[in-house]
């Protein structure tokens, strides 16, 4: 199942849907207080052709399949694809985005939340993510995984968890997907930068969640080391 990784244990948590909980039999409740900041500046930062670039990852499972094209892959042969390119067997093949890497670092600086949220499995990425995330020092507050039984399209998911962050504070997403950045008022592809100001005026905030398929969510690290830790030239 989903879980919640903190240094103390593990909690069951679902995305964010702010307000009174839905009197509904099957409403799943995980976790109704949760420390958040009211009327703070939260950066969302996607992370596969983001935040990463995945080509390498991209090209190798797709000669797995002996084809150049994810268009010449039906049924069966695309489904194994996915499920290649949706488990860790070759991220290590992922570089860093230097751009967004520096946005993110910047945001926490000035007193950001950093929210990096993904389609990647919560189950079968999962670690290997935690790994990426510390070999290339991204700071972030928390990492929200696709729960390994939620098989919908990546923008109805992520369109669950970007409606319940709306109104908690400034939100500034990152994503390459443009029907995800239709959900957000203020969204950026990744060749674009966004002006990060200093964070101000943060409060606390208490919120209910809930979802049918509970995404995996990790708290993060907030610290930011000032030496560069690879090199995309």
């Amino acid at each position: 199942m989903a879980v919640l990784a903190r240094s103390i244990g593990a909690v069951l948590l679902p995305s964010l849907i702010r307000g009174t909980p839905p009197k509904t039999p099957n409403a799943n409740l995980f976790f109704n207080s949760f420390s958040y900041i009211l009327n703070m500046k939260v950066l969302v930062v996607d992370l596969d052709n983001t935040l990463f670039n995945t080509q390498a990852r991209y090209n190798a499972c797709l000669a797995e399949q002996g084809v150049a094209s994810l268009d010449s892959l039906h049924g069966e042969a695309r489904r194994k694809f996915w499920e290649c390119y949706q488990s860790p067997k070759y991220m290590d093949f992922d570089i860093p985005n230097k751009d967004v890497l520096n946005t993110v670092k910047k945001a926490k600086e000035k007193g950001w939340v950093v929210i990096l949220l993904t389609g990647r499995n919560g189950e079968t990425q999962r670690e290997k993510t935690l790994e990426q995330l510390q070999k290339f020092n991204v700071p972030y507050d928390y990492l929200i995984m696709r729960n390994p039984n939620d098989f919908r399209k990546e923008v109805e998911y992520k369109k669950e968890i970007l409606n319940g962050l709306k109104g908690l504070g400034d939100i500034i997403l990152i994503d390459d997907n443009p029907e995800v950045r239709k959900l957000v008022s203020k969204a950026y592809p990744p060749d674009e930068s966004p002006t990060i100001d200093e964070a101000r005026d943060q409060g606390e905030l208490n919120v209910i969640f809930y979802a049918k398929y509970p995404p995996v969510i990790t708290k993060g690290v907030s610290r930011v080391e000032d030496e560069e830790v690879f090199d995309l030239e």
